[in-house]
């Protein structure tokens, strides 16, 4: 039954219309916006320089992870010396956090060979004994007293890699349960979390693990999570949830059950992200990152963090794990990290809702084509409209926004470029070229034609014109940028147009490796939501 009612919400999904929205809430990305740390891994001084890079980024919120058999190999010999120093750097740097307790040490283990079928002998068995298991954390949280939150477990409905040797949700319920009891006796039971599930809560089986752990009251009164990996930023082609923007509906929908039926006091994504050692190229990391992330401040995710702050050595499980950091193993900056600079350097610190009937009068949706993306803000406490547009698979080539007599900044995030269109009064609206990388549209802008644009110290002229007529404005960049990807190496250029209105431009953080190679086709799809959200309730109920 979940299979067909899974196989029929994948045909829904095909077709539809633009995403247009914009926040619920404010989003402040300094309280938004976390990041995983890999704590395990590195050394003091690489792991200062690490937070540098993060806090470089004003990111306030780490995830960081305990190993049990790592921690505590031998029973009773808790070797807090492999982990206090980084530890300390997350408070001694001022950072906000949630740290994952997982792995089952040998002599803890509930491995029985007479029941592990092919499954070999690994931590990813639960305990033998939950209590244990629970008065450990218990003893880390006393330790670590700064840590805001702490989470059992990692993935447990991915088996058997994560939890071992098959599916049950009733076995982690149990380990929490009594993880719980104990918290809630210490009076911490607010910093307790459930364990982040991965794509969204799927088991390979057929099971999904978030409806499985709202039937036994896991998540009320604690916080959720969960991990949305998925091939493309807005959702994944054959993959759980399948076809093009299941993201957006579905974690809106997840995001909602989680709150109203398993009364969870916060739902978090905690793991998202692409590799640039297995998934895609450098620059295609990085506009995914930032697409994915714009998309979550429409889901009602309460914080998402982006997997990970580095890339990993060959301890990482695979190739492709190693590949996923923010900065490289020998610490330089990779282009996902400037494209996250330039769209908080963009947009500022705080961002709030644009209402609907603003919207509305802002654009025509009836004239625009399915392969769309539109996410309106307010720049906080300004009226300063930021309108976040682009196009996954490039078929939408342009749209018109219903704006007269106003001065604008068009903003090309991963380019690192402005230009800047004056105020024009014969104009009734500003057409917008659009392509399959994220261009922010700023409006207004009080500065005449002959100032520059520039949000950081380095600034650099690049050729750009715009055109006006009696009744639009047209908007286009001489840009072009050249790169590869693991598949193709793709040559793209902006067409440009004579103008009698002059236009600015200048460069934003750089950016190597910027590459415009992300044409990858699928259609979109809103109009069926109500489809899919019932769907998806049926498959809560069976």
């Amino acid at each position: 039954m979940k299979s067909f009612i899974l196989l029929i919400l994948s045909f829904c999904l095909v077709f539809g219309s633009p995403i247009i929205d914009s926040p619920t809430k404010q989003i402040i990305w300094s309280d938004f916006f976390g990041i995983n740390f890999q704590n395990e891994f590195f050394n003091v001084t690489v792991a200062q320089s690490q937070i540098s890079a993060i806090k470089e980024l004003g990111i306030e919120w780490v995830r960081a992870g305990f190993h049990w058999a790592y921690l505590e190999s031998t029973e009773g010999n808790l070797r807090f010396d492999l982990y206090d120093p980084v530890m300390n750097l997350i408070k001694s740097n001022g950072l906000k956090s949630i740290v994952t307790f997982v792995g089952t040490p040998d002599w803890c283990s509930s491995y029985d060979p007479s029941t592990a079928g092919n499954v070999s002998k690994s931590d990813a068995f639960p305990p033998s004994n939950n209590t244990r298991f629970a008065e450990t954390m218990i003893i880390l949280s006393n330790r670590y007293s700064f840590v805001n939150f702490w989470e059992v477990w990692n993935e447990q409905n991915l088996v058997p890699a994560f939890f071992a040797p098959v599916y049950s949700y009733q076995k982690y319920n149990d380990i929490f349960q009594s993880t719980k009891t104990l918290f809630s006796n210490a009076g911490k039971l607010s910093q307790l979390a459930v364990g982040g599930l991965g794509y969204y809560g799927y088991a390979g089986t057929g099971e999904n693990m978030i409806a499985d752990l709202i039937s036994t009251k896991t998540f009320e009164g604690v916080l959720a999570s969960y991990h949305p990996y998925t091939d493309l930023p807005e959702g994944g082609n054959g993959q759980l949830p399948s076809s093009p923007y299941a993201h957006y509906a579905t974690a809106r929908f997840l995001n909602s059950q989680l709150s109203i039926q398993g009364k969870s006091s916060q739902v978090w994504c905690t793991e998202y992200g692409w590799s640039s050692s297995g998934d895609v190229s450098k620059s295609v990391q990085a506009e995914f990152a930032i697409k994915r992330l714009l998309i979550d401040t429409l889901v009602n995710f309460d914080k998402t963090f982006i997997f990970t702050t580095s890339d990993l050595d060959a301890r990482a499980s695979s190739i492709r794990d190693q590949g996923y950091g923010l900065v490289d193993l020998m610490l330089n900056k990779k282009p996902i990290f400037y494209s996250l600079l330039n769209l908080f350097s963009i947009t500022g610190p705080k961002l709030d809702m644009v209402n609907l009937n603003e919207i509305n009068s802002y654009i025509t949706t009836s004239s625009l084509g399915d392969d769309l993306v539109c996410i309106f803000f307010k720049r906080s406490s300004t009226n300063i409209t930021l309108f976040t547009f682009w196009s996954p698979s490039q078929t939408v080539k342009s749209l018109n926004l219903n704006l007269f007599n106003v001065s604008a900044n068009l903003y090309q995030v991963s380019d690192n470029t402005t230009q800047f269109l004056p105020a024009t009064t014969n104009s009734n609206t500003i057409s917008l070229n659009v392509t399959e990388n994220v261009q922010i549209f700023e409006w207004p802008i009080k500065k005449s034609s002959s100032t520059t644009t520039t949000t950081t110290t380095s600034t650099t002229s690049l050729p750009t014109t715009s055109t006006a007529s009696s009744s639009t404005t047209t908007l286009t960049s001489s840009l072009s940028t050249t790169s590869s990807s693991p598949s193709s190496t793709t040559t793209t250029s902006s067409s440009s147009s004579s103008s009698s209105t002059s236009s600015s431009s200048s460069n934003l953080t750089p950016n190597p490796e910027v590459s415009d190679d992300m044409s990858i086709s699928f259609k979109l799809s809103l109009n069926y939501e109500l489809i899919i959200i019932s769907l998806l309730s049926l498959f809560f109920l069976f």
